[in-house]
């Protein structure tokens, strides 16, 4: 949930820095994206892993180790829970609303030009995708990075 309200903070505080061109722009934002996500991933499981014994008076219940394992198999199971919902789920939505808005006809009327199509499918920002792809495959890699490091 917070990081989608992450996600738009960056995109208006990028918006509104005026970069001269757009990879300047892309990678201000990019470097945004992954700041919030990093914060927001690894929040809890720096907390578990560094601090949770000298700041609470009962400290870890069973083990620090135990706590942690759980907390990054909830993180990693809720994430890809998100990516496959992102990545299937909404696109399978929004093919039914538009195929409901166009009549069950979208994409089988040769008559209808290829820009009406695209502009039923909606908008489509390739450089956020990517971003976005790229940022989720190295939060996770450093959860994983994380686990393997205070495990050993």
């Amino acid at each position: 949930m917070f990081g989608y309200i992450y996600e738009h903070i960056a995109k208006y505080m990028t918006e509104h820095e005026n970069w001269r061109t757009t990879p300047e722009h892309a990678m201000a934002l990019s470097k945004k994206l992954f700041l919030f996500k990093f914060i927001n991933t690894f929040c809890s499981i720096f907390y578990i892993a560094y601090l949770k014994e000298t700041i609470e008076d009962d400290g870890c219940l069973v083990s620090c180790m135990t706590e942690l394992r759980n907390q990054i198999a909830v993180l990693m199971l809720v994430n890809a829970g998100a990516v496959v919902i992102e990545g299937w789920v909404v696109p399978m939505l929004k093919t039914y609303y538009t195929e409901k808005k166009t009549g069950d006809s979208y994409g089988e009327d040769a008559s209808s030009s290829a820009e009406e199509q695209f502009a039923e499918q909606g908008t489509y920002d390739s450089v956020e995708d990517s971003i976005k792809d790229y940022i989720e495959i190295m939060v996770q890699v450093r959860v994983c990075r994380c686990y393997w490091c205070h495990a050993h």
